[in-house]
């Protein structure tokens, strides 16, 4: 039997070398590669799979592209302004129209909380995705009563992609929906390098949103183990914020993927994160855990959640504790040891995009009392 799905979301990679919404377009083609599913996707500009096709109006995909281009839906809520209020109205009205437009949905999937909102009075059940962001809109005065009034018509499954968002998701909604954690998967590229050691000056990636919350501590911390150039350190992302970056620091910009797999994980020494930004399951982890590569992190709270399930990263919570952590991880043995480690729990924890689309496939079929 064939299970007809819309798939939705505000941000998506438009071709190979983007890296917004890149997990979105990773579990789209793994759900397609799965049988029994129809597919429909309301999705900005970008490759969707062969065994998929979009919905709505032609000219939504431009909206949502100059969405994405003018920062994204999440941006537009963290800021608002009189001038950019009109864009979260906008999209929940295109969106409501899609759906509206349509034959019927045998389940819907819904990427962000805030798109659970225009969900059609058609009683079709739906899998509502949760990330770290939505934390915040949790914080907007009405927001949890809208959406308890959106599940109450239908059988939800709301899945947070990190079990440490399961807390308040329960206490806020557990008595009109089902809450449990999906954990994203890994593309296999990540799993397939191979990793050398350099022996002359150890070179650190940061890899990262530059904005003052992602930054954290990094400048203030780093500076006496870096600016001396014993050792590299080298920050890899688009900068998004007024951040003044220190001239010790190799500041290379954006990279896509294919970049950070063939040049920078197989010889970097580790990834370095001190954000202070809420997270939901940091998916560059899960990346360069599964790379081989070692973790030295701020004490976030999704961070301490991959150290309650087994993974061997190195949690820091003080400037003297950072530089304990990152000479020691220079010790080849020590690195290639704590490495593998990350990998072998990357591989139990998360696996490939293809486990994460039977996770969420599994669901689906719960949520529609389907025996498969």
């Amino acid at each position: 039997m064939t299970m007809r799905v819309s798939f939705c979301g505000t941000s998506y990679p438009s071709d190979s070398a983007d890296w917004k919404g890149v997990f979105l377009r990773h579990l789209l083609f793994a759900l397609a590669r799965r049988e029994g599913l129809d597919l429909a996707c309301w999705l900005p500009p970008g490759e969707i799979p062969s065994g998929a096709k979009r919905f709505g109006q032609t000219d939504d995909v431009d909206f949502l592209g100059g969405l994405l281009r003018s920062g994204g839906i999440a941006q537009v809520l963290r800021r608002p302004r009189m001038r950019t209020l009109r864009a979260p109205l906008e999209l929940m009205y295109r969106l409501r129209r899609a759906y509206r437009s349509e034959p019927r949905f045998d389940l819907h999937h819904v990427n962000w909380l805030q798109h659970a909102l225009v969900l059609p009075d058609d009683g079709a059940p739906a899998l509502v995705s949760a990330l770290g962001t939505d934390m915040s809109l949790l914080s907007i005065p009405g927001m949890p009563m809208m959406l308890r009034r959106a599940f109450k018509r239908r059988r939800v499954v709301l899945a947070p992609n990190a079990p440490w968002m399961a807390e308040r998701l329960h206490r806020l909604f557990g008595d009109v929906c089902e809450v449990t954690p999906v954990s994203f998967g890994i593309d296999q590229r990540w799993f397939d390098i191979e990793r050398s050691i350099a022996d002359d000056t150890p070179t650190w990636l940061v890899v990262s949103r530059v904005t003052k919350g992602k930054i954290g501590d990094l400048f203030d911390w780093a500076e006496p183990l870096f600016s001396d150039g014993r050792r590299r350190l080298v920050l890899i992302g688009p900068l998004q914020d007024e951040v003044a970056i220190p001239d010790w620091i190799d500041y290379r910009g954006a990279a896509s993927a294919h970049d950070l797999a063939t040049r920078w994980f197989p010889t970097a020494t580790g990834i370095i994160t001190l954000s202070r930004h809420p997270e939901g399951r940091p998916q560059l982890m899960l990346e360069a855990a599964a790379s081989g590569l070692p973790v030295v992190a701020s004490d976030l709270r999704a961070h301490l959640d991959f150290r309650e399930e087994g993974c061997p990263l190195d949690i820091v919570d003080t400037p003297h504790r950072f530089a304990e952590a990152v000479p020691r991880l220079e010790d080849p043995a020590i690195n290639l040891a704590t490495g593998a480690a990350m990998r072998s729990w990357a591989l139990a924890s998360a696996g490939t995009w293809d486990d994460c689309a039977a996770r969420y496939a599994a669901l689906y079929d719960h949520l529609a009392g389907v025996g498969r």
